[in-house]
């Protein structure tokens, strides 16, 4: 059967334009920002001072990259420790701003983002967008989680694009992993019935396992979601398929870069990748060592710039991500590229100098039919290059004798890394007491005694 692909009617000219015209239009956007953000704000014009580079030397995308320095959160961080609340990043006159929210602070000092009126509805039509890709229709009810643990106001926002679909809106909170909250999305599901979930992963096995723990049938509760919108963690095939066909809904994986850079990624039906809107955000992918730009399909570093935002600018900002890219035209008629999100700078962990990422582990751990639920943590144990890849695995009693399974899985990790493994198996209690609003996979105990 013929896949049907699905656009809002306000941006379908420009989701399917031409690849070269597309381009133009970000460069044309991309210019403009860099005089804005270097003629508006006090970090950027420093930044560009510091390294000797005016707005007038950028002739083209190479010069960009070339010559433009990079922005970290610890750039933005210094300024406000000198008392400035927005980090030097501030576009516009205070009185101007729409709604100012936060990152979420998961690496540290929260940075403020502010809109204005004008941004705030370019970002909800940016949801509103990628929102109908999946295929979302009046009428529809959406239980929504996902996209509200960064701020207020993106939950806000959110509510107010699915509203311009015609949607009815469930709103839930962003607690994440938080007991309350698994109970109370596990009740909307089974007594509201949305057909539309937008949730992490993580969230989504809990809701499951307290549904069994309350003697009641995931099967029949879940089984209203027609499309489920999982992400903000990787979504990994084996569990993909497993949902799909338990529940008979069509999964599409999200991700992105919430409340600081108001970026959102989304699939399409051909669920190859997640489509950027590059009208709207100007997308680099870096060898995190010396910063050149990677080919489409190797890792790298995200370096992201955004086309829009006058009140909160950021260009050239380095993300802790990691991903891939393809900008080839999708099956789907869209040319914009798609990405794949696998995870932060900071969960890399080097063995034998070879970058292990969770996602790594994760998709051959879901594979084995012992650790396919299981909760589990990578060990950074030493500084620099590790000897061996340690991780902790939740043990159940189901999972059969300790020490053959402890091989079986040791030799599995093994074979596909090609890295010596060692296996500890530790309670889930051990596990959880780390978990924070979103699953933790790295344990670092290099500042252990």
């Amino acid at each position: 059967m013929r896949k049907k692909y699905y656009y809002w009617e306000k941006t379908r000219r420009i989701e399917l334009m031409p690849r070269d015209e597309l381009l133009e239009l970000q460069w044309k956007k991309l210019r403009y920002m860099i005089n804005y953000a270097y003629n508006n704000t006090i970090l950027y014009h420093e930044k560009w001072d510091k390294a000797g580079i005016k707005p007038e030397d950028i002739k083209s995308k190479d010069d960009f990259q070339k010559k433009a320095p990079l922005i970290t959160k610890d750039d933005i961080r210094e300024k406000m420790k000198q008392g400035d609340p927005y980090g030097g990043t501030l576009g516009v006159p205070p009185e101007k701003l729409h709604c100012i929210a936060s990152s979420s602070g998961t690496t540290g000092l929260p940075t403020l983002v502010g809109l204005t009126k004008e941004g705030w509805e370019i970002h909800r039509d940016e949801y509103a967008r990628v929102t109908a890709m999946v295929g979302c229709k009046p009428g529809y009810k959406i239980l929504l989680g996902g996209v509200r643990w960064h701020s207020g106001w993106a939950a806000g926002l959110y509510d107010e694009a699915c509203r311009l679909l015609g949607m009815t809106v469930i709103s839930s909170d962003g607690l994440g992993l938080h007991p309350f909250m698994i109970n109370r999305n596990l009740y909307y599901a089974q007594h509201l019935k949305p057909e539309v979930l937008w949730q992490f992963p993580s969230t989504f096995i809990r809701m499951e396992e307290e549904a069994k723990k309350s003697g009641l049938d995931p099967e029949k509760i879940f089984s209203c979601f027609k499309i489920m919108i999982l992400g903000g963690e990787p979504v990994l095939p084996n569990l993909r398929r497993k949902w799909e066909t338990n529940y008979g809904a069509e999964i599409f994986e999200w991700g992105g870069y919430g409340s600081d850079l108001c970026c959102v990624f989304l699939e399409c039906q051909e669920h190859h990748g997640k489509h950027v809107c590059e009208d709207l955000f100007f997308i680099e992918d870096l060898d995190p060592e010396n910063l050149e730009p990677v080919a489409p399909m190797e890792r790298g570093r995200v370096v992201l710039s955004t086309l829009w935002n006058e009140a909160t600018p950021h260009i050239r900002f380095a993300t802790e991500d990691v991903l891939t890219y393809d900008p080839e035209i999708c099956n789907c008629g869209r040319t914009h590229m798609r990405v794949w999100q696998l995870g932060r700078m900071t969960d890399i962990v080097n063995v034998k100098d070879k970058r292990i990422l969770p996602w790594d582990v994760e998709s051959i751990l879901r594979e084995i039919p012992e650790t396919e639920t299981v909760e589990y943590m990578l060990v950074r144990y030493a500084k620099g290059p590790l000897a061996k890849l340690k991780v902790h695995i939740e043990y159940t009693p189901t999972m059969g004798e300790k020490e053959g399974v402890k091989r079986k899985i040791e030799r599995e990790i093994s074979d596909k890394l090609g890295i010596p493994v060692e296996i500890e198996f530790v309670s889930k209690e051990a596990i959880m007491e780390k978990q924070k609003l979103k699953a933790i996979r790295v344990l670092d105990t290099t500042d252990q005694p």
